[in-house]
């Protein structure tokens, strides 16, 4: 479990975060959701441990490992495959060099009743114990399961990490992050700037990494990914204004919503805006959304429209989404 409490940060006069508190509970699945420049980068740089805040505290409890993918992935292009992802078990390299190390000068020893040579021993013991528990003897197949799980086949081993699209050298470096056995990740955007089949597949990956226990902190700037988690934090100017349930932060939404349609959206867009009882419309998806006051009428609102030159209007009810309750919460920008 991560606890964040009280997290503030300024800079000079400026204040991006203000009095931050939450929970990361085991195998939750929570999505920071804002616009760009909400703070939600400087928000998981502070939980990792890469940004100290102004005030407050981001707590470790248990034994919580972190595993952080930024926005700007690290995908050396003069390996192969195999061999960036072998980067994930640097700390068994290291611990390789030093077992073949202490190995030889145990070798090269003769006075084994000595201090020094029992301490050599007591070294080479724990190094092979930590090798053991980072699962250096099975590398190579983790390697080639966790590859083979995330899509790749036993032919791309080989091949440059620069042949490969954004959306899979984003998988080399999620692969990387299962070989290292976090309890918790860390997600910045990660499918930002990648097609939409991708999309649909990591998030079809990351629900099975949450049934195996591992929890997860993803920011997004997408609405259709929000809806996949456990929780949502909507974040905005520093502040998370809500955080709760997918259906929770919808069920919130006390105003009464419309969908506009017709031809010219742009002009029904202007002219819907001063139509007695509306308190905003906005643009969303193929339609506009409408919010309004108890007074407002949609029938008279469509012959009013109409009345302006406006053809085929329609305007009718429709169910809240969470991008409507985030647009509200922020006053309708």
């Amino acid at each position: 479990m991560i606890s964040l409490d009280n997290l503030t940060v300024s800079y000079g006069g400026w204040t991006l975060f203000d009095g931050i508190s939450f929970l990361i509970n085991p195998k939750d699945r929570i999505g920071l959701v804002g616009r760009n420049g909400a703070g939600k980068t400087t928000l998981l740089r502070l939980i990792v441990g890469e940004q100290q805040p102004t005030s407050g505290a981001v707590t470790l409890n248990g034994e919580c490992t972190v595993g952080y993918l930024p926005q700007q992935m690290k995908v050396a292009d003069t390996t192969t495959l195999a061999e960036e992802t072998a980067k994930a078990f640097d700390k068994v390299l290291r611990l390789e060099t030093e077992i073949e190390s202490l190995t030889r000068q145990i070798a090269e020893r003769t006075d084994y009743e000595s201090a020094s040579y029992e301490q050599l021993l007591h070294r080479l013991n724990d190094a092979n114990d930590h090798y053991h528990i980072l699962g250096g003897e099975t590398r190579d197949a983790d390697i080639e399961k966790t590859l083979l799980g995330l899509g790749f086949r036993r032919e791309d081993f080989d091949r440059p990490t620069s042949e490969f699209s954004g959306g899979w050298r984003m998988r080399i470096e999620l692969a990387k992050l299962l070989l290292r056995r976090p309890s918790i990740f860390l997600l910045d955007e990660p499918t930002t700037g990648v097609d939409a089949v991708s999309r649909s597949e990591f998030w079809a990956m990351l629900a099975e990494l949450r049934s195996k226990g591992i929890s997860m902190l993803v920011s997004t700037p997408y609405m259709d990914e929000a809806r996949r988690c456990d929780r949502i934090a909507l974040c905005y100017k520093g502040r998370i204004l809500r955080l709760d349930t997918p259906a929770k932060v919808v069920s919130q939404y006390d105003a009464p919503l419309f969908a506009l349609s017709g031809d010219n959206m742009y002009g029904l867009l202007t002219a819907a805006r001063r139509l007695e009882g509306v308190v905003a419309c906005y643009p969303f998806g193929a339609a506009h959304h409408l919010v309004a006051d108890t007074h407002f009428s949609a029938e008279a609102g469509m012959r009013r429209l109409a009345a302006e030159g406006f053809s085929r209007v329609t305007i009718r009810p429709v169910e809240a989404d969470i991008e409507d309750v985030f647009i509200k919460l922020m006053g309708h920008e």
